[in-house]
């Protein structure tokens, strides 16, 4: 006998059972399923796939600024002659071909400024998305420009200071010898937008070859010849992103961190070290109560909410989220249903939803090899990904929910 717990006959796990299983699978959808809203740890944000500069006001989740720092390294070598005459320096960016390449209004026009780092970037420290920024440079401006940011240009042009053509074209060529010798000449850049009006926008930028700084030059010998040197920061073994984030003009600045009182209705997840779902089953122990049973599957289907409430017709929402089991330390706690050869797999946003199998976690529940501490759920790729995302809760008309398909033993 196939039994629903709901009125409703959804067919929710008739594609997960072999036919022959069928007749004897029980599902029930019915289990209580809590979520908070809980601000990120520390993010490690060393080696993005993107950079990102910009600053802007989320109507729902308040304001945003990211900023980045990166080392360069030498690609085309220049022919070091008392005779070089510098004529431009000019930093090239990239605009990112991400499928979310930017965030907020970029009709809005953005200051960028470019400061020469005086602190060196070393393995020796932990870059994280809240590095104070201040400590990478002492205001030394190479260069800044304002403009309306253009993804259909591919790529963004900013014009430093010729002062510092000079450097790189009159310095020692030992300087150029190796990659060390460089990177203690020119330590690399830290990179801040920020828009000229409200509400602004955080921008993609990619990490590739046609990131350069490039110095033109001409010399004596051909004077009617354009000449160019280039660096670049695509094989850099340094380079992060910094974010910092103000909650206090959201309407759920209060219940951040909140874990007490109950949240109706829905809770909010922002990459960019941002924000997490914390997701408990307080209950869930009680599926002991139904005796020896063998589950095939266990979904917790995550539900994203209306417009109304995310705006996501101006603001995309994420689209992978990964899921994680909590430890007695309120630590990350990984689930084998997600390791894989590579990487720690995400769930894909479908249609609204994320589906998250936690079989094996209700397995160890009932063996008793692992205590309820809940889940977080949270972006995928935090350190290079600014979406956000408002999903339900248990509480919500359209809740997140459970469902358990199983046999008994």
């Amino acid at each position: 006998m196939l039994i629903f717990s709901c009125n409703e006959n959804t067919g929710l796990g008739y594609n997960l059972l072999p036919e022959e299983d069928l007749i004897n699978a029980q599902i029930i959808d019915t289990f209580s399923v809590s979520a908070y809203t809980i601000d990120m740890d520390t993010l490690g944000t060393l080696n993005p796939n993107q950079l990102i500069a910009g600053k802007y006001t989320d109507p729902i989740f308040g304001t945003t600024e990211a900023s980045f720092a990166t080392q360069f390294l030498v690609y085309e070598y220049p022919n070091i002659y008392t005779t070089n005459h510098p004529d431009s320096i000019v930093l090239t960016i990239p605009y990112s071909q991400d499928t979310i390449p930017y965030y907020g209004n970029t009709s809005i026009s953005q200051e960028i400024k470019i400061y020469k780092l005086t602190t060196a970037l070393s393995g020796d420290t932990s870059y994280t998305s809240n590095y104070d920024p201040n400590s990478l440079h002492e205001n030394e401006l190479m260069g800044s420009k304002i403009f309306i940011p253009n993804y259909e240009d591919s790529i963004l042009k900013i014009t430093l200071n010729p002062s510092y053509a000079d450097t790189f074209l009159y310095a020692d060529a030992q300087v150029y010898y190796t990659d060390e010798n460089f990177t203690s000449f020119f330590k690399g850049i830290y990179v801040s937008s920020s828009p000229i009006a409200e509400p602004g926008a955080l921008l993609k930028f990619g990490i590739n070859t046609d990131f350069l700084i490039t110095i033109y030059y001409h010399n004596d010998e051909n004077p009617d010849s354009l000449f160019q040197m280039s660096i670049t920061p695509n094989a850099a073994p340094y380079k992060f992103n910094m974010f910092k984030h103000d909650y206090s003009s959201a309407t759920f600045s209060s219940n951040i961190n909140d874990t007490i009182s109950v949240q109706d209705s829905v809770a909010y997840i922002q990459g960019a070290g941002g924000l997490r779902a914390k997701i408990q089953l307080p209950f869930i122990e009680n599926i002991n109560n139904l005796g020896k049973i063998h589950i095939y599957k266990a979904q917790l289907i995550v539900k994203t909410a209306p417009d109304n409430l995310t705006d996501e017709s101006n603001f995309p929402s994420s689209l992978n989220l990964l899921i994680a089991g909590i430890n007695p330390d309120h630590e990350y706690s990984l689930l084998e249903e997600y390791f894989s050869s590579y990487s720690y797999n995400s769930v894909s946003n479908n249609e609204g939803e994320f589906r998250f199998d936690i079989a094996g976690y209700l397995r160890d529940i009932i063996d008793n090899k692992r205590k309820n501490y809940g889940f977080y759920i949270y972006n995928y790729g935090g350190k290079s990904d600014f979406t956000r995302t408002v999903i339900t809760t248990g509480k919500n008309s359209n809740p997140m929910k459970l469902v358990l398909t199983y046999t008994k033993i």
